[in-house]
This record gives C-alpha cells, structure tokens and sequence, in this order.
C-alpha cells in the first residue's frame, strides 16, 4: 500500500465533508450513514419497487436497462422475442412510497429491440419500470433516478468501465460497482464487446447478446442508466487503420445502437457525441474518437472540435469531464509503438494541441479527461511540463480483457503518480465545492486505488493497493 499526500488540506476534513469514514470506500455508504448522494439531492427509497410479477428472462433475453438520463426522463431498453404487444409500466418513488402509473405501449423496432422515450418525470425523481406483454408475461425491474435540475448543488457519483472480452466473467467489477452505489450513471468507455467474425449483424447482435446477460451487466444496468460510447472493437480492431468493408461497417454500427440504450441525433442518427448536465455540479462530454476518424488526417471531425470547445467554454458546471475512448495523455515511450500510437490523440498532434491550447489559453477550470482502451487504471498528468501539466486524465481499466504489461512500469511518476493493470471498474465522485474523489474496484469487491483532486489539477491525496496477480 503507499499513500501520498500532496495538498495541505486535512484527509480527515476532506473525508468528513464526503460524509464518508476513515476507512470508508467512495462509493460505499458506512454503517449508520444515510445513503443519499450528497446535499440537496433526494434520498434513496426506503423499499425497492417490486413490479407487478417476476420476470421471465425467456423473452426479455438480454435484460432491461435505462440510458441517457435527463432531469424529465431517459430511455427505456430492452429486447423482446415475444409476438404479443409490448408495453411498460412505471413506477415513481414520493418519499413515502412507490406510484404505479399506467401502462403505455412501445415499439418494437427490427429484431426486438426497444428504444422507449420517457419524459415528464420531476428532477432528481427515483423511478422504477417493467416491461409486460399482452400475455401479462413480465420483464425484470430496472431502476434508475433521473438528472438533478441545473441549480443542484448536490454530489454526482458514476461508474466507467470498457474493455469487456469474454476471459474473465462474470464481469465481477461490474458487479461491485453496482452494490456500492446509488449511481447516477456508468460511462461505456468503448469495447463493450469484441466483435469477432463474422461480421454480420447477425454476428454483431450474437456477441451484444453474450455480454449483456453476463452478471456484471445485469447487476449495473438493473439499477443505474448508461451513457453509451464506443471504440473500436464495437467494430472491428483499431478499424480507422484499416477500413472494414461498408456494409460491415453499417452492420457494426447499426447492432450499437440497436444495443445501446440512447436517444438518435434526429438529424443525425448516427451521431454520438453529445452532452449531459447534472445540476450545478457536472457536465459531462461524451466524445466519438473513432467513428470521424480519418487515419492519419483527423481524430474527430470540424463539427465535432467546435462543440466541444463551445460547450466548455460557456459550460457554468464545477466539473467538465470529457470522456474519451483513448486517452489524450501523453504517454512514455514504451507506449510509443506504432500500433498504439497511432491509435490515439498524440498520433493527431494539430488536433490534441487545438483542443489543450483552448483550455489552458482560456484558463478553464474543472476539466477532468476520462480516458478507456489502454486495458490499464492510471492518474495521469497529461503533460510532464508545460500548461497542460495541470489538466488531469483518469484512465480507467479494463473489466475483463488482456491487462497492459507496461502500467506497472511508469507509476510513481511526477506525470503518473498511479498506474496499475488489473480488472476492475472505476467509481467517481463529484462535488461543486471542487473536489472529486476516484476510487478503482476490483473482482473481489476490493479497492486497488483511492485518490482525491480539485478542479485545479491538484492530487490531494491517494492510495493505492496492490491487488492480486491479475497482470
């Protein structure tokens, strides 16, 4: 175990203002504390929402879960193999109780899929829903809570998590994040499956299907909502180097959305950055660096650069975080072969230095860098010098692929105090008195990595555990 401390600022007054004890883990309630998500935001129901029946998985194969949350609603996901009509009922939690609403009908789309718009709930409400057919055969139940209104002050806790291959379910991690919650939402780093031939949307919807009944995913979407990105192996590997043939391409493309729980562009459908506030305390930037790629020539598109840059600038959010597939750290030279540097911000140097000059130039504060794909956990410093040394990125692991051989080997660092390989999901913790806390959980329900900064690129301080030989 090593901790460090960095700022002058107490750890026992930061973890009293977290609410949290001594020994306590950033997402996990201790004994006797109330499990609401900070001031100003509504507590946690007393009783689950039991539904109107047990569900049967037979027809609801893949599960039910939620996504894109807004402050009046989210999308409601499943996938019926039914031929009944199909309809959800919704229940809302009033502080004293749970309100059952009536039923409205959804629509099924080719092959099942449900994609079901939900508005018109209040701020910050706890909701619970269930699928049920014209044959009263019911879904599981899935819940979640909707996004606090813009004014909230209160505290926003999420998950992130990626690299998902089929070697080390049942995806535990996910698992672990889920019983430490409540949750506001779980960032889809990219790689949520390893597309492998063939590639046919047959193909592609057969290996959806294999992740999304494994444990992990059932035990995290059944009670927290998605924020859906991608990377490459929603595709293909690394599939901006080498250009999959077009219909494999709308194939790939066509299963992810299908899967993903999101609401389309209307203009365009398959456009997937996009932006999420939660009250006072976060906004959250969800960036597409891979599907606007041209290799060599641009990371993201024109478009895509402008509103980013617009959105931090005129966001009034404490924290503006800003997921990213691949991390834009710039990383030691072990990293440097071509195979992984090609395949990241550093190979698009013009366009790394747009989006880092705009930030430091304009001196924004509270821009946190949420980075996937590395199959590693690190706390980076995006540059060991210069303006952007400031500016933090928080890569998060790999839940069950290959771990990286090389993170054990830059920890310790000025520009990587952490940096470890081993399965796991990542939790966060956001305030908007400027602090966030980063904890790292693994299969066996442990923290391997505890950590807090500010907004103004401060490590406050950390620790980390050396999990079990996962490397």
């Amino acid at each position: 175990m090593r901790r460090v401390f960095i700022a002058p600022t107490s750890r026992r007054d930061l973890l009293r203002t977290f609410g949290l004890g001594g020994a306590a883990l950033a997402l996990g309630a201790c004994d006797g504390e109330e499990t609401d998500t900070g001031p100003n935001r509504t507590l946690e129901p007393s009783e689950p929402w039991n539904g109107l029946g047990a569900g049967d998985d037979a027809l609801y194969p893949e599960g039910i879960q939620s996504g894109d949350p807004t402050p009046d609603g989210a999308v409601l996901w499943t996938r019926y193999v039914g031929t009944a009509a199909l309809g959800v009922v919704v229940a809302t939690w009033d502080d004293s109780g749970w309100i059952e609403h009536d039923e409205v009908p959804v629509t099924l789309a080719d092959g099942g899929f449900v994609h079901h718009e939900i508005d018109g709930l209040e701020a910050d409400q706890h909701v619970a829903f269930q699928f049920r057919d014209a044959d009263n055969l019911l879904s599981p139940v899935a819940r979640f809570h909707t996004a606090p209104d813009p004014y909230n002050t209160g505290r926003v806790r999420f998950a992130a998590f990626g690299g998902c291959r089929h070697q080390n379910l049942p995806f535990a991690s996910m698992s672990a994040a889920a019983n430490r919650g409540p949750l506001d939402f779980a960032l889809w780093m990219g790689d949520t499956i390893y597309a492998d031939p063939p590639h046919t949307l047959e193909g592609y919807r057969a290996t959806w299907a294999e992740n999304f009944v494994v444990q992990g995913f059932r035990d995290l979407f059944a009670v927290t909502p998605s924020i859906a990105g991608w990377d490459d192996h929603e595709v293909a590997n690394n599939w901006d180097q080498d250009p999959p043939e077009p219909e494999m391409l709308a194939a790939g493309t066509q299963a992810f959305f299908e899967h993903a729980p999101m609401r389309r562009h209307r203009s365009q459908p398959d456009r997937l950055w996009r932006s999420f506030r939660y009250g006072h305390t976060v906004e959250v930037f969800v960036l597409d660096c891979r599907g606007e790629r041209i290799f060599r020539e641009q990371y993201i598109s024109p478009e895509q650069m402008a509103w980013l840059k617009q959105g931090l600038a005129t966001s009034t959010a404490t924290w503006k975080v800003i997921v990213n597939s691949v991390p834009i750290t710039n990383m030691p030279g072990p990293y440097d072969a071509p195979i992984s540097f090609d395949d990241r911000w550093e190979a698009y140097p013009e366009e790394r230095a747009e989006l880092l000059d705009f930030i430091t130039d304009n001196d924004l504060q509270g821009i946190l860098f949420i980075g996937g794909d590395f199959h590693q956990t690190a706390l980076t410093r995006i540059e060991p010098e210069g303006p952007a040394n400031r500016l933090l990125e928080f890569i998060t692991g790999a839940v069950s692929s290959n771990n990286n051989l090389l993170a054990p080997l830059i920890q310790d660092g000025e520009q990587f105090p952490y940096s470890d390989a081993v399965w796991s999901t990542t939790l966060f913790e956001l305030t908007h008195f400027g602090y966030a806390r980063i904890t790292v959980v693994d299969d066996e329900d442990e923290t391997v990595f505890d950590g807090m900064i500010d907004t103004s690129g401060n490590i406050i301080w950390y620790e980390m555990i050396r999990a079990a030989d996962q490397r």
